[in-house]
């Protein structure tokens, strides 16, 4: 049954226009974060498998490369300093958008994100992809903050994570950034500051676990497309 819907969907993908593909990717997102909210497991078998249709059918829709952690060259201690200290400036502004803070990126976060190093790093991780300029921070600052897994727009068709600051108890487990990448159960990745993750956010569904009490986290988000103008 699950192969023979995604095999419908992707019938009907065909025939779609630039315009109503972008809403039946919305779609396919939506159902995502309603399949398992909070980044929990889908609560039944079939749920389970409406979810593997979802991951399955967004990844026909990938940019061809390689998902990559680490901490690359263009992010020095210089670079990741001013990050934080503007991501602290910015966040007295920053405005509050589902389960989370929003704050749009200023002259440092701008400038990173039209680094030619970046570019060229993201560039031989995604072939053809381009900077799309956008860089945004996002602040999860309180218990129960987080994201639903979720793909992006294609601004952040392929989105350069950047952990900045995490704060959390010693006793307790901090939360995780969630990758799904083909199945139900997601990769959980835990950064460190100045670490970052090239992600094809744009296709392949990811999620940010809820903030424990006491715990906090910003990160600096970069956008790059093969869709860029």
């Amino acid at each position: 049954m699950q192969a023979q819907l995604a095999k419908r969907f992707a019938s009907l993908k065909r025939s779609l226009t630039q315009e109503e593909l972008e809403n039946y990717k919305l779609l396919l997102c939506m159902a995502a974060g309603g399949l398992a909210p909070r980044g929990s497991r889908p609560h039944s078998e079939a749920s389970a498998a409406a979810f593997r249709t979802v991951l399955q059918c967004l990844s026909d829709m990938r940019v061809q490369g390689t998902m990559w952690r680490g901490r690359p060259a263009c992010v020095t201690d210089i670079v990741l300093a001013s990050l934080q200290e503007e991501s602290r400036c910015t966040r007295e502004i920053a405005k509050p958008t589902d389960r989370y803070l929003l704050g749009c990126g200023g002259t440092v976060a701008d400038q990173f994100a039209l680094d030619r190093d970046l570019k060229r790093f993201v560039q031989d991780l995604y072939p053809g992809v381009e900077p799309t300029g956008v860089a945004s921070y996002i602040y999860y600052d309180g218990q129960g903050h987080g994201l639903d897994p979720h793909v992006d727009t294609e601004v952040y068709e392929i989105n350069v994570i950047v952990m900045l600051e995490h704060l959390h108890p010693v006793d307790a487990e901090p939360s995780h950034l969630l990758i799904y990448e083909d199945d139900v159960s997601p990769r959980r990745i835990l950064l460190a500051p100045g670490e970052v993750v090239v992600l094809n956010a744009g296709s392949v569904v990811h999620a940010r676990e809820d903030m424990k009490p006491g715990e906090r986290v910003s990160i600096l988000t970069v956008g790059f497309s093969n869709q860029v103008q």
